[in-house]
Protein backbone atom coordinates (compact mmCIF):
# COMPACT_ATOMS: atom_id res chain seq x y z
CA UNK A 1 0.00 0.00 0.00
CA UNK A 2 1.63 3.31 -1.24
CA UNK A 3 1.88 6.19 1.45
CA UNK A 4 -0.88 9.27 1.19
CA UNK A 5 0.20 12.60 0.21
CA UNK A 6 -0.75 13.45 4.16
CA UNK A 7 2.16 10.46 5.13
CA UNK A 8 4.48 11.82 2.47
CA UNK A 9 4.76 15.28 3.78
CA UNK A 10 4.97 14.07 7.47
CA UNK A 11 8.32 12.47 6.55
CA UNK A 12 9.92 16.14 6.21
CA UNK A 13 8.44 17.56 9.03
CA UNK A 14 9.28 15.92 12.72
CA UNK A 15 8.16 19.15 14.83
CA UNK A 16 5.66 21.20 14.90
CA UNK A 17 7.63 24.19 13.46
CA UNK A 18 8.36 22.38 10.72
CA UNK A 19 4.89 21.59 10.14
CA UNK A 20 4.03 25.06 9.43
CA UNK A 21 7.19 25.61 7.72
CA UNK A 22 6.92 23.16 5.05
CA UNK A 23 2.83 24.26 4.72
CA UNK A 24 3.80 27.73 4.18
CA UNK A 25 6.25 26.53 1.85
CA UNK A 26 4.52 24.77 0.33
CA UNK A 27 1.74 26.81 -0.03
CA UNK A 28 4.16 29.57 -1.28
CA UNK A 29 5.95 27.30 -3.94
CA UNK A 30 2.94 25.82 -5.19
CA UNK A 31 1.64 29.37 -5.87
CA UNK A 32 4.32 30.02 -7.66
CA UNK A 33 4.28 26.79 -9.60
CA UNK A 34 0.84 27.50 -10.83
CA UNK A 35 0.61 30.67 -10.95
CA UNK A 36 3.76 32.11 -12.95
CA UNK A 37 5.01 31.48 -16.10
CA UNK A 38 7.59 29.02 -16.34
CA UNK A 39 8.07 27.69 -20.08
CA UNK A 40 8.99 24.34 -20.74
CA UNK A 41 10.76 24.14 -17.39
CA UNK A 42 10.13 21.05 -15.20
CA UNK A 43 9.14 21.27 -11.35
CA UNK A 44 13.12 20.46 -9.82
CA UNK A 45 14.16 23.72 -12.31
CA UNK A 46 11.00 25.58 -11.42
CA UNK A 47 11.77 24.92 -7.07
CA UNK A 48 15.38 25.96 -7.92
CA UNK A 49 14.27 29.34 -9.57
CA UNK A 50 11.66 29.81 -5.86
CA UNK A 51 14.06 28.90 -3.65
CA UNK A 52 16.63 31.61 -5.41
CA UNK A 53 13.77 34.09 -5.77
CA UNK A 54 12.41 33.93 -2.56
CA UNK A 55 15.78 33.13 -0.41
CA UNK A 56 14.77 30.00 1.07
CA UNK A 57 16.92 28.51 3.32
CA UNK A 58 18.98 25.29 2.87
CA UNK A 59 16.65 23.28 5.36
CA UNK A 60 13.32 24.96 3.80
CA UNK A 61 14.55 24.04 0.29
CA UNK A 62 15.68 20.63 1.05
CA UNK A 63 12.13 19.82 2.92
CA UNK A 64 10.56 20.29 -0.21
CA UNK A 65 12.78 18.82 -2.52
CA UNK A 66 12.93 15.53 -0.18
CA UNK A 67 9.19 15.44 -1.62
CA UNK A 68 8.81 12.06 -4.28
CA UNK A 69 7.20 12.54 -7.21
CA UNK A 70 3.96 10.58 -5.73
CA UNK A 71 3.56 13.59 -3.34
CA UNK A 72 3.06 16.28 -6.40
CA UNK A 73 1.49 14.22 -8.12
CA UNK A 74 -1.69 14.81 -5.50
CA UNK A 75 -1.43 18.13 -6.51
CA UNK A 76 -3.36 20.21 -8.67
CA UNK A 77 -3.64 23.63 -9.28
CA UNK A 78 -7.61 23.48 -8.45
CA UNK A 79 -7.12 20.83 -5.36
CA UNK A 80 -4.02 22.97 -3.88
CA UNK A 81 -5.65 24.87 -1.46
CA UNK A 82 -7.82 22.08 -0.61
CA UNK A 83 -4.58 19.76 -0.42
CA UNK A 84 -2.89 22.11 1.91
CA UNK A 85 -6.04 22.86 4.38
CA UNK A 86 -6.15 18.84 4.26
CA UNK A 87 -2.38 18.77 5.17
CA UNK A 88 -3.02 21.15 7.88
CA UNK A 89 -5.51 19.05 9.02
CA UNK A 90 -3.47 16.40 9.32
CA UNK A 91 -0.59 18.33 10.96
CA UNK A 92 -2.80 19.28 13.89
CA UNK A 93 -4.26 15.82 14.36
CA UNK A 94 -0.79 14.44 15.60
CA UNK A 95 -0.04 13.86 18.80
CA UNK A 96 2.88 15.82 20.04
CA UNK A 97 5.93 14.83 22.49
CA UNK A 98 7.05 17.98 24.37
CA UNK A 99 11.14 17.66 24.12
CA UNK A 100 13.64 19.89 26.82
CA UNK A 101 17.16 20.37 25.19
CA UNK A 102 20.15 21.67 26.90
CA UNK A 103 20.29 23.83 23.64
CA UNK A 104 19.16 24.45 19.97
CA UNK A 105 19.40 21.27 17.95
CA UNK A 106 20.25 22.12 14.02
CA UNK A 107 17.73 20.15 11.50
CA UNK A 108 20.02 17.53 10.97
CA UNK A 109 20.19 16.25 14.54
CA UNK A 110 16.20 17.27 14.71
CA UNK A 111 15.27 14.36 12.03
CA UNK A 112 17.80 12.09 13.65
CA UNK A 113 15.95 12.48 17.27
CA UNK A 114 12.40 12.72 14.94
CA UNK A 115 13.03 9.28 13.11
CA UNK A 116 13.82 7.90 16.51
CA UNK A 117 11.03 8.87 17.99
CA UNK A 118 9.28 7.46 15.04
CA UNK A 119 10.60 4.33 15.46
CA UNK A 120 10.77 3.80 19.42
CA UNK A 121 7.76 6.40 20.58
CA UNK A 122 5.28 6.21 18.28
CA UNK A 123 4.96 6.24 14.06
CA UNK A 124 2.89 9.34 13.86
CA UNK A 125 3.96 12.37 16.05
CA UNK A 126 5.13 15.63 16.10
CA UNK A 127 7.84 16.89 18.30
CA UNK A 128 7.78 20.33 20.43
CA UNK A 129 11.47 21.09 21.11
CA UNK A 130 12.10 23.78 24.23
CA UNK A 131 14.95 24.87 25.20
CA UNK A 132 16.26 23.85 28.92
CA UNK A 133 19.58 24.52 29.75
CA UNK A 134 18.78 22.24 33.09
CA UNK A 135 18.77 19.75 30.21
CA UNK A 136 22.27 19.29 30.22
CA UNK A 137 24.32 15.99 29.43
CA UNK A 138 20.89 14.11 28.40
CA UNK A 139 17.38 15.93 27.74
CA UNK A 140 13.68 15.75 29.22
CA UNK A 141 10.54 15.08 27.61
CA UNK A 142 6.67 14.79 28.48
CA UNK A 143 4.75 12.26 26.91
CA UNK A 144 0.82 11.64 27.70
CA UNK A 145 1.01 13.60 30.39
CA UNK A 146 3.64 11.60 31.83
CA UNK A 147 7.34 13.70 32.72
CA UNK A 148 10.39 12.27 32.21
CA UNK A 149 13.84 13.65 33.01
CA UNK A 150 17.23 11.80 31.61
CA UNK A 151 19.21 14.98 32.26
CA UNK A 152 22.88 14.32 34.15
CA UNK A 153 21.41 16.83 36.71
CA UNK A 154 18.78 14.39 37.80
CA UNK A 155 21.34 11.68 37.43
CA UNK A 156 23.65 13.14 40.08
CA UNK A 157 20.66 14.05 42.07
CA UNK A 158 19.02 10.76 42.00
CA UNK A 159 22.36 8.79 42.65
CA UNK A 160 24.11 11.74 45.01
CA UNK A 161 24.65 9.47 47.70
CA UNK A 162 26.40 6.51 45.87
CA UNK A 163 28.23 9.14 43.84
CA UNK A 164 29.82 10.69 47.34
CA UNK A 165 30.27 7.25 48.34
CA UNK A 166 32.26 6.70 45.37
CA UNK A 167 34.63 9.99 46.06
CA UNK A 168 35.16 9.46 49.46
CA UNK A 169 36.62 5.68 48.84
CA UNK A 170 38.45 6.50 45.79
CA UNK A 171 38.76 10.16 45.68
CA UNK A 172 42.43 10.27 46.87
CA UNK A 173 43.40 7.37 44.28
Amino acid sequence: MSASPEELLFHVAYTTEDAHTVLELLKEFLEFFFFSEHKNASRGEILNAFVKDKSISDVGAGMLRALPAAFWETITRENMYEQIDTFSKYFDSLPRIVLYVPTALPFSEIKKVGQWMHLNVAKDLLMDIKIDPGAIGGCKLAWKGVYHDFSLRYFIKKHKRELVSMMREHGDS
